[in-house]
């Protein structure tokens, strides 16, 4: 099941899974099902491909509001 914000990044989610496979950037457990944004949005509001990486949701909500 995909979380709220793959389905708000809908059209960006098989561009990211030709560039990353549905891997996790993190802990590369195969199972991304959301998108994590490299730079957060509530720093720059930036839903460009190059900002987005898939994530799966426990690494997603570890990395919430921090840059990597």
């Amino acid at each position: 099941m995909m979380r709220q914000n793959v389905n708000r990044y809908k059209s960006k989610w098989p561009d990211l899974i030709r560039i990353y496979g549905k891997i996790c950037v993190y802990c590369e457990i195969d199972e991304s099902n959301s998108i994590d944004h490299v730079i957060p949005i509530s720093y720059i509001r930036d839903d460009s491909l190059e900002n987005l990486r898939p994530a799966c949701m426990n690494c997603n909500h570890i990395a919430y509001n921090r840059v990597f």
